[in-house]
């Protein structure tokens, strides 16, 4: 399994609880001061998940204020990126130029360079959520851009968001699976993720390496699929190789599968697809298939720089509604 730290707080005496985790925090992300109503008997968890440069750290807690000040920046600066995904729970976040609040459909990002209050937890009930620590050196976007991040909610649920989310999601249920050097591979794929995740959001794709915009498109395509497996309309294989001068070929293929009792008598699907390379295109029909039909269509692109797709309802030869993988 991966390396793997636990913290529990039935471990330490109740009048250490506070003051530990209030260390573990420093430790984890950066020095912070902790406010809470709960510091007499304090109950918290954390899993800290080594994979390589990064760390992802499931964690439960009670209501408590996270707070990261000029004074504290000043004596010790990690220079890090933090992304937290609420799992159960509310995180709120005031800064001097942003105050907004982060549930569980959104990504939240913080820079440890910059003053920060974050709140988690409602009244009595705990927060759960898990974080994620990433030196700013590793992520391909230019330093000065971080900052813009922090004012932004990033979706969980679609794109380069929800793909992050799943990862997360996966590494808090379960780690098991992983072996040890499986950690820095992981690690790769998180930065990778979080590059062009920001870099979309900052529209700076131009930042992004070749490799990273390669690995990402991968992702993205194996997403794809495997969201679509355990339905029966919609299975495949894909595969990728270097073409030279930054593009790529890609090919495999999907089986697209209408069955009649999900489909009215004048409806139809159709997987659709956007070539970066020939943005005049727009949206581009790749495979329709009518009620009651199957079809398999390739996945089979050239020197392409990026491909992305969606899968849309159409009725009266024109789109209905749209599933996205960005």
């Amino acid at each position: 399994m991966l390396p793997e730290t636990l913290f529990r707080s039935e471990d330490v005496p109740a009048a250490e609880r506070f003051e530990c985790f209030s260390e573990l925090m420093g430790r984890t992300h950066a020095p912070l001061q902790l406010l809470s109503d709960h510091r007499e008997d304090f109950r918290a968890s954390q899993r800290l998940l080594t994979l390589g440069d990064v760390s992802v750290w499931p964690t439960t807690f009670q209501p408590v204020c996270f707070r990261r000040t000029p004074k504290l920046i000043r004596q010790s600066d990690p220079e890090g990126v933090h992304i937290s995904l609420p799992l159960r729970g509310t995180l709120r976040v005031t800064s001097r130029e942003h105050e907004a609040a982060y549930d569980p459909s959104h990504l939240c990002v913080l820079d440890t360079s910059q003053p920060v209050d974050v709140r988690g937890g409602d009244l009595s009930r705990p927060h759960t959520g898990v974080g994620v620590e990433v030196p700013k050196a590793l992520l391909s976007v230019p330093p000065n851009e971080i900052s813009k991040l922090t004012t932004l909610q990033l979706s969980a649920k679609e794109g380069y968001g929800a793909l992050i989310a799943k990862l997360l999601t996966q590494l808090a249920a379960d780690s098991s699976s992983y072996k040890p050097t499986d950690g820095p591979r992981l690690g790769l794929i998180m930065t990778d993720l979080l590059s062009a995740l920001f870099s979309q959001a900052l529209d700076a794709d131009n930042s992004l390496t070749p490799e990273t915009r390669r690995r990402s498109l991968v992702l993205r395509i194996q997403a794809f699929i495997q969201q679509h497996l355990h339905d029966p309309q919609l299975t495949g294989t894909y595969g990728w190789a270097e073409a030279g001068g930054g593009t790529y070929n890609t090919w495999g293929s999907a089986t697209l599968v209408n069955h009649p009792a999900n489909c009215g008598r004048d409806w139809a699907g159709q997987l659709q697809y956007y070539d970066a390379t020939r943005p005049s295109w727009g949206w581009h029909p790749l495979a329709l298939v009518l009620r009651g039909q199957t079809r398999t269509v390739s996945l089979d692109f050239k020197y392409v720089l990026d491909v992305r797709f969606r899968v849309c309802n159409i009725f009266d030869g024109k789109d209905d509604g749209c599933g996205r993988v960005q």
